[in-house]
Parts: C-alpha cells; sequence; structure tokens
C-alpha cells in the first residue's frame, strides 16, 4: 500500500520498482598539506562515480532514472578522506527494466 499526498484522490496509481543502493570506498587517509602523495582518496572514487552516473543519466531518457547523495566524505578538510559512502536510487517502469539499468 502506498500513500502520497496528491491534489485529488485515487483508487490506483502507476507505480515504478525501486532499487537501493548502498556504495562505499576505501582509501588510506593522509595529511593533505604534507604528505599528500601517501593517500588514496576515497572520495575521489566517489566523485568519479557521481560523474559517470550523471553522464548516464544523458542517456537514459525513458529506461530508467538515477539519483544519488553523498553522506560520508570526509572528516577533516586538510585530510585526505580514507572513507567515502553515498546512497542511491534507481527507478525503472518495471522490474526487468530495472534489472538492466542495474547492469
Amino acid at each position: 500500500m502506498m500513500i502520497h499526498p496528491q491534489v485529488c484522490d485515487r483508487a490506483v496509481i502507476e507505480t515504478l520498482a525501486l532499487q537501493s543502493l548502498s556504495v562505499e570506498f576505501f582509501g588510506k587517509a593522509a595529511h593533505a598539506g604534507i604528505c599528500p602523495s601517501d593517500g588514496i582518496n576515497a572520495l575521489e572514487a566517489m566523485i568519479q562515480s557521481f560523474n559517470s552516473i550523471n553522464s548516464l543519466r544523458q542517456r537514459l531518457k525513458n529506461q530508467g532514472s538515477v539519483h544519488g547523495i553523498i553522506t560520508d566524505g570526509g572528516k577533516l578538510a586538510n585530510v585526505i578522506p580514507d572513507h567515502s559512502a553515498g546512497e542511491f536510487t534507481l527507478r525503472a517502469e518495471d522490474n526487468n527494466s530495472l534489472e538492466e539499468l542495474k547492469q
């Protein structure tokens, strides 16, 4: 059962197939000012993922949608983060389309 505020009453509504994904990247922390080359930036991996997904969205059109947020991008600006995390939601017309989108 789904309840969603609207300006009209409806007994039947078409819904979309939905999949939530949690994504994590692990790197190696380092001081950004003293020894940045010692670090492996987990946030950079997340940003690259967002950029790639954004490029993909232009091609999806009616095949579905992908949306995301970064939930962890580090703790201090002067430390290369060793962990990043994000949450993504994929939506498609039906389960078969959702499986294609996930691929």
